[in-house]
């Protein structure tokens, strides 16, 4: 394993203030600050929408992908980024990009496997 690729994946847990909040512009919003931060390159894109509102959205990039799940009823939603390659990309760097964000929690972790 030794030669296997470099990658880098991180998972952020956001609650927001209200519930009002999650919509699908909020998850648009949010991909394009990551997005931009990283110069990342959206080669494909969709979404799907549950009965219960929330909804699920991904960004296949050149350098892997991001997924965003959201929980309206929580105020809540999960962002999966992992990147291969570079630039590196840090959790302090995500937090940063979510400063301009109305949150209540943030959790943003590394995962490493």
């Amino acid at each position: 394993m030794n030669n296997f690729p470099f990658f880098q994946h991180h998972v952020a847990k956001l609650v927001f203030l209200k519930k009002e909040d999650i919509t699908e512009n909020l998850a648009d919003g949010i991909a394009d600050l990551l997005i931009g931060a990283f110069s990342l390159k959206v080669v494909s894109q969709g979404k799907y929408q549950f009965t219960n509102n929330g909804l699920t959205k991904f960004w296949i990039l050149s350098q892997s992908h991001l997924v965003i799940h959201s929980w309206p009823e929580d105020s809540a939603l999960h962002v999966d980024l992992m990147t291969c390659g570079l630039p590196v990309v840090t959790a302090k760097m995500i937090t940063k990009c979510f400063s301009s964000l109305s949150l209540k929690e943030i959790f943003v972790t590394r995962l490493k496997y």
